[in-house]
Formats: C-alpha cells, sequence, structure tokens
C-alpha cells in the first residue's frame, strides 16, 4: 500500500493523471462515468512522462514483439496481418530511478566484519511501469522493482541485479494467445523483462537474482486494485512462468547463459556447488531479500542458545 501510494503521488506531481482500472471499469457499466472522447490540454498522457535510454530500449522491444508475433499469428491464420488484432496504446516508463543504501542487519555484520564484510551496499533502484490506454485512460498494468548492484559494490553484490518486485493487474488489451501459445498479456510482460536483462548485461552487470514467491491470498506487492478474475498464482507456477521468460531469454537473446537456484549454487548438497570454501559471506546481500532476515534470525538462536 505505502508503495503505491508513493507511486502515485509521484505521477501526479509530474502533472500525469493515473485512475484505478476497477474504478474507471466500474463506472462505465454502470453509467457513472463515460468515456474521455477529447482530453483536456492540461490532462497529460503516460507518454508525457520523461524518457530514458531504458524505457525508450523496452517500449521499442515491445513494439517490434508484438509486430513480430502479429505477422506469425496472420501466418498460422491464413489472413492478412492488418485483419490480425494486436496490443495498442502500449507506454513504457522509469518512474523512478535513485541511489540507495541497503545496511547489513547488526548480528550479521558483527559476526562477519572480521572478514573484511562491507558494512553496507549501494545500489540503484528503478521502477519500470507499462501503461495501457483503455477507454481514453492510461492505466498502470504491470510495475517492476530492481535493485543495480554495480561494479564499484563490494563483494559479494559486485555486479548483481536483483528483481525485488513484479506485479499487474489483469486488464491487459487484447485477451488472446500470441503466436508461440502463451496470452499476449504474459507475451509482452516477459518481453520486457527479457529486454532488461539484455540491457543490464550491456551495462556489465553479471547476475540476476528473483525471489519467486507470490503473495498471500488477500496481500498485494504493489498494485492494490487487482480484479476478482485475476488468480494468485501458485509458487510452483511463478517459478515455471519465470524459467519460461529465462529460457526464452537465453535462446533468443543471449543475454542468460546459465539459470539455477540459491540452494544448487551456494550451500553444499546443492547440484552446482563448486565454491572452494561453503560461506554464507559469499550469498548477495539484498535489501529487502528473505536471506538478510532468515540470516539474521538464525545469528540470534545461536547467540541465544
Amino acid at each position: 500500500m505505502r508503495f503505491t501510494c508513493l507511486l502515485l503521488l509521484l505521477l501526479v506531481l509530474m502533472g500525469t493523471c493515473v485512475v484505478a482500472a476497477c474504478c474507471c471499469a466500474q463506472g462505465l457499466e454502470t453509467g457513472q462515468r463515460e468515456g474521455i472522447r477529447v482530453r483536456p490540454q492540461a490532462m497529460l498522457e503516460a507518454k508525457d512522462l520523461p524518457q530514458n535510454n531504458l524505457s525508450m530500449l523496452l517500449e521499442q522491444r515491445v513494439n517490434r514483439k508484438l509486430e513480430e508475433d502479429r505477422q506469425a499469428r496472420a501466418v498460422q491464420q491464413g489472413v492478412p496481418p492488418w485483419e490480425v488484432p494486436t496490443a495498442e496504446g502500449l507506454t513504457i516508463r522509469v518512474i523512478n530511478n535513485v541511489i540507495k543504501k541497503c545496511e547489513v542487519k547488526q548480528k550479521f555484520y558483527e559476526a562477519f566484519r572480521g572478514d573484511g564484510y562491507a558494512e553496507a551496499f549501494i545500489y540503484r533502484q528503478r521502477v519500470v511501469i507499462l501503461f495501457q490506454k483503455i477507454d481514453g485512460v492510461d492505466v498502470a498494468l504491470y510495475c517492476m522493482y530492481v535493485q543495480e548492484y554495480g561494479a564499484d559494490c563490494a563483494p559479494p553484490n559486485r555486479n548483481v541485479v536483483y528483481l525485488s518486485y513484479i506485479d499487474s493487474v489483469k486488464y491487459f488489451r487484447p485477451e488472446l494467445a500470441s503466436h508461440n501459445g502463451v496470452s499476449l498479456r504474459t507475451y509482452v510482460y516477459h518481453q520486457i523483462l527479457q529486454g532488461y536483462l539484455d540491457y543490464v548485461k550491456r551495462l556489465g552487470f553479471e547476475q540476476m537474482f528473483i525471489w519467486a514467491c507470490p503473495p498471500l491470498a488477500g496481500d498485494d506487492y504493489i498494485l492494490y486494485c487487482h480484479p476478482s478474475k485475476q488468480k494468485t498464482p501458485r509458487s510452483d507456477r511463478l517459478r515455471a512462468w519465470y524459467h519460461d521468460m529465462l529460457r526464452k531469454a537465453r535462446a533468443e537473446d543471449g543475454s542468460v547463459c546459465h539459470i539455477s537456484t540459491l540452494w544448487d549454487t551456494f550451500f553444499e548438497g546443492g547440484r552446482e556447488h563448486r565454491l572452494e570454501k561453503c560461506s554464507v559471506t559469499a550469498i548477495p546481500y539484498l535489501e529487502g531479500d528473505y536471506w538478510p532476515g532468515e540470516a539474521e534470525n538464525l545469528l540470534l538462536q545461536i547467540s541465544d542458545a
């Protein structure tokens, strides 16, 4: 809720009108709201938000891939491409780009500062949003929070990217399947993530960590107006969703060369464990991640024993 309030506040301060999709849809259905036919001059659109290199790259990629998908579906259906419906009115913007600090929790720092462990890690936070113009209103459909720990960051966070939050509302139009069988909505969301992976790899980042854990029923990560028809994915379904995206990034873009898990990579007994010395100091310490809190709890238990 707090993240959403901050997001809406930021957009309002920048002069952009953002309306919850469920409120708009309900008002149009009941006749209490009319569709916007002529936009007031003072009412800016999502496309009026400032662009940067990342937003332009992602938007261009999505539009290009949508056209490729349209052409492929036209061939499958045996009709001209202009007769095949596709997503329109999409805008992608980076609405937050700030430097932040991830401070190491007290017990963990006290336990490992003798090994030269850093007291804090500096990172860049970016927030990316996908809008779609629906009935004249720019609706925020998809949002992701990422943390970028650069080459000047201390180990184990050096050149690490963390996908900390991702959220969406199921109002994407049209609701149909892409040429490869997945929904067009999923196709677009995957293309945004694949484009971001390609972008950060070109910047010199070497690893991305994803905490794939769905919210509990009734909880929300970023967007708080989820329609009732939108189901919360099971943990295995969410992991499969990410795995599909990563496999496509490896096959189509070459931005991913290896896929693994935290356990398999860093813990003794994992299928891909190759560390000469098994140490918790080798695990990236990421703001808001599950591991820092769990490590602190374990150290508290050890000190109380």
